[in-house]
C-alpha cells in the first residue's frame, strides 16, 4: 500500500508531465479517513541551485488557490504540502466530472445554463484576483459535480496569473482559446476562459453525436475517434469557421440561451465576453426564456459556415424528407402548352443522391421551419442544374422565422 505523508493512495486517476493524480484517503485522528484527490506536482529537487526558486513558485501557487478554497464553485482545497521533496494538493472528491454527465444525446436546458452560472460564478471569483487567475485549461473533465449538486471547478496545473509569463505548455486543445495557440489573437485574459466554457455549454447542449457533426472540419466523417489535437487547433484559429447557433441545431432550444453561448465562442476578444460579470448579468435576465423552453427539444435544421458547403455536405446530414408526404403545392405543373403565363417554379431537393418534390416556394418555406429541410440541402426546379438551398430566394429570407 503506497502512502505519502497522511495518505494512502489508491487509484490513479490520472498521469502526466503536469504530475500524477489519485483517488487516496486521508487518514485523521481517531483512525478516521476522508476520501480525496491527491495531486502529486513533479519532485523538486531540493538540494539544487534552483530549488528555492521552485519551492517559491510553488508556495506562491499555494497562496494563489488559497484564496479561492471557500468560493462554492471551486474545488475545496483541503491541504498542500512538500514531502520528500514532492508538492502535492489534497482535494475534494467529486460525486462526477461534467465530462462523464454529457452523453450522446442533447443534454437538457435547465442543465446546461446551470452549467453556465456555476461554471461563470467560478470563473468570476478567479478572475477576481489581483492579477487575474486564467485556468487555461478549462474543459469538462476539469468541472466536477459535489453531492449537493454544485459544479465546481477543478485542476489548476495550467493555471497562471495574467501578468505571469506563461511557462506551462497547452494542455488540451479541444477547447482552447485562439489566443492561446497564437499570439495573433491578442493577449491571454478572463475571456480565454470564457471561451472554453462557450464550447463546454455547446456540447452538453447538443450531445457529443450532434457536436461531432457541427465541426465537419475537424472529424471529417469520423464519427468514433478523437480527431488528432492538430485538428482542432486549426479550426480554432480559423477566423471564418463558425459553430452553428444551437437555436439553429435543436428546434425550440432558447434564442438568448443559444446567442450567450455564441458570444462566448466568438474568435476575436472584441467580440466575446470580457468578463464573466456580463455573461451572469445576461444570464439572469435569460432564465425565464430557459422556463418556456418545451421539455422534450426535437432536432431541428442545422446551419454549417457559408464558406464551406462541399466540405459540409459530405459530413452530416439532418432529418430527411418524410417518405411519401404528398407536395402541398398551391400551383400545379402546367402542361407546356397550357397558357402563355408561366406558373410559379417548382422545386426538387436533393440531399446524398436522394431527390423529393415537386414543392412550390411556400411548401419549402414550411418545411424549413420545420426542419425538415436545411442548408445542406441542394434545390432544382429541372432536376438537372443544383444549387445550395441557401441560393434560393426567400427560402431563408425575412419570410422564414
Amino acid at each position: 500500500m503506497k502512502r505519502l505523508d497522511r495518505f494512502i493512495l489508491r487509484d490513479v486517476i490520472s498521469d502526466g508531465p503536469a504530475g500524477a493524480v489519485y483517488r487516496a484517503d486521508e487518514v485523521l485522528p481517531g483512525d478516521n479517513r476522508r476520501p480525496v484527490v491527491l495531486k502529486l506536482l513533479p519532485a523538486i529537487d531540493v538540494g539544487g541551485k534552483e530549488a528555492s526558486n521552485e519551492e517559491q513558485r510553488f508556495y506562491g501557487e499555494v497562496r494563489m488557490l488559497a484564496q479561492l478554497t471557500v468560493h462554492p464553485n471551486i474545488v475545496t482545497i483541503y491541504a498542500m504540502g512538500l514531502t520528500g521533496g514532492v508538492p502535492w494538493m489534497a482535494m475534494e472528491l467529486g460525486a462526477a466530472t461534467l465530462g462523464q454527465r454529457i452523453a450522446s444525446d442533447p443534454g437538457d436546458v435547465m442543465e446546461v445554463v446551470k452549467v453556465l452560472g456555476h461554471v461563470g460564478r467560478g470563473l468570476l471569483g478567479m478572475h477576481a484576483l489581483k492579477p487575474p487567475l486564467i485556468h487555461q485549461d478549462l474543459k469538462p473533465a476539469n468541472v466536477i459535480l459535489d453531492v449537493l449538486g454544485n459544479y465546481k471547478i477543478t485542476d489548476f496545473s495550467s493555471a497562471t496569473a495574467a501578468a505571469a509569463h506563461r511557462t506551462q505548455a497547452l494542455a488540451t486543445v479541444k477547447y482552447a482559446a485562439p489566443e492561446l495557440l497564437s499570439n495573433e489573437f491578442g493577449k491571454i485574459a478572463p475571456a480565454t476562459d470564457l471561451y472554453a466554457l462557450g464550447h463546454i455549454a455547446y456540447e452538453m447542449a447538443l450531445g457529443t453525436r450532434l457536436h461531432r457533426q457541427s465541426f465537419p472540419a475537424v472529424y471529417e466523417g469520423n464519427t468514433t475517434k478523437e480527431p488528432p489535437p492538430n485538428k482542432w487547433m486549426m479550426w480554432h484559429v480559423s477566423i471564418g469557421m463558425k459553430a452553428p447557433p444551437l437555436a439553429e441545431v435543436i428546434r425550440g432550444f432558447p434564442a438568448g440561451i443559444s446567442e450567450v453561448i455564441s458570444r462566448l465562442m466568438n474568435k476575436p476578444l472584441a467580440d466575446r465576453y470580457a468578463t464573466a460579470a456580463e455573461m451572469l448579468s445576461d444570464l439572469s435576465v435569460l432564465k425565464q426564456e430557459v422556463g418556456r423552453a418545451p421539455a422534450t427539444l426535437a432536432l431541428a435544421a442545422r446551419s454549417q459556415p457559408a464558406k464551406e458547403p462541399a466540405t459540409v455536405a459530405q459530413q452530416a446530414a439532418p432529418p430527411p424528407l418524410p417518405a411519401g408526404q404528398p407536395p402541398a403545392r398551391s400551383a400545379q405543373v402546367a402542361p407546356a402548352t397550357a397558357a402563355a403565363t408561366p406558373a410559379a417554379p417548382l422545386y426538387w431537393v436533393r440531399l446524398r443522391g436522394k431527390i423529393t418534390g415537386p414543392f412550390d416556394l411556400p411548401t419549402l418555406q414550411r418545411q424549413v421551419k420545420q426542419g425538415l429541410i436545411s442548408r445542406l440541402h441542394q434545390v432544382s426546379t429541372d432536376q438537372v442544374n443544383w444549387k445550395q438551398a441557401t441560393d434560393v430566394e426567400g427560402l431563408y429570407g425575412p419570410t422564414v422565422v
